[in-house]
């Protein structure tokens, strides 16, 4: 963590402040509003997107194709708009019941046909 001196400004939720030595006590001065704070979309890597499939119980190759199928497409949507959130997307469109993680069972039963 780090130290903040007096009179230092910092931005804090989109804030500048600073502590002012006001009567012997530090206070928090106000300073601005911060400009607005833009959403510019950064793709995930490959790794991110396995990491969350897999947290949620969905298959590595689903992750590798939702990666590839935005990938391909400039993480644009199948209307042309760009994409915000990749885990909505992943949420709302890739997360059905055939990308699930399928378990295989460890024992399998042994028919003796007599």
């Amino acid at each position: 963590m780090k130290k903040i001196a007096l009179d230092e400004e910092f931005s804090f939720n989109g804030s500048i402040y600073c502590f002012v030595k006001k009567e012997d006590k530090h206070v928090l001065k106000f300073i601005k509003n911060g400009s607005k704070k833009t959403n510019s979309f950064v793709p995930p890597s490959l790794d991110e997107v396995k990491d969350f499939f897999k947290q949620k119980g969905y298959s590595e190759e689903s992750a590798i194709k939702f990666h590839e199928y935005y990938s391909v497409g400039d993480w644009k949507d199948a209307k042309g708009n760009p994409v915000k959130s990749w885990k909505q997307k992943a949420l709302s469109i890739w997360f059905v019941e055939k990308n699930k993680i399928v378990e295989k069972s460890e024992k399998k039963e042994e028919k003796y046909l007599f």
